[in-house]
């Protein structure tokens, strides 16, 4: 029976447990991105940070996460082998290889960094004919490193103070009207609901 280790900590890996089970392979933890989640237990299971994965052993790392691409990049940079990474899609309750589905994944990713290009050309553009950003004194980035790479140039070029906070932050302290808040995670719809309560 292959070792499993679960990716994310969330509903997602509820519905995994309660509906597969040991179904696909017995579960020997669960990782999480999410410090606070470290060193706690999900329907038994310990919740650890990523970095385990170096040194267990696994047959499959299964992706219980509802937006699993930005993880896919991390794992495959750590040179996590493609054939034992799988995707839950916990709606039909499937487990999808990602070697059956690379291609499609690798057409999303080129996707998303065109329109992230387009955004930038398209901000920069209202920047300069609104003058919107005349005033600004600090950036705030709330998002993946990612994908901040890909409009940094934009920011940096006007020689603004630049912090970055990774999406999915609970707290933004210190709000300024002279700062410009910039929205780049993947689940930007759940940071503006955070950043809307403080």
């Amino acid at each position: 029976m292959d070792k499993i280790i679960l990716y994310g900590a969330g509903n997602y890996c509820d519905i995994y447990i309660s509906s597969e089970g040991i179904k696909y392979g017995e579960i020997i933890g669960i990782i999480d991105s999410n410090p606070q989640k470290w060193n706690t237990l999900k329907n038994g299971y310990s919740v650890c940070a990523p970095d385990i994965i170096d040194s267990h052993e696994y047959g499959k790392l299964i992706l219980t996460v509802r937006q699993p691409d930005l993880i896919i990049d991390m794992l495959l940079h750590k040179n996590v082998n493609k054939s034992k990474l799988f995707i839950y899609n916990a709606e039909d309750h499937k487990l999808l290889p990602l070697s059956l589905i690379y291609d499609d994944y690798i057409k999303r990713k080129i996707f998303r960094k065109n329109a992230v290009r387009q955004v930038k050309t398209e901000l920069l553009m209202e920047t300069f004919r609104e003058e919107e950003y005349t005033n600004v004194e600090r950036v705030i980035v709330i998002g993946s490193n990612e994908n901040f790479e890909l409009i940094k140039e934009f920011f940096e070029m006007l020689n603004w103070d630049i912090t970055v906070l990774p999406g999915g932050n609970e707290e933004i302290n210190g709000i300024r009207e002279t700062d410009k808040y910039v929205f780049c995670s993947e689940n930007y719809r759940g940071d503006l609901k955070k950043f809307g309560k403080n």
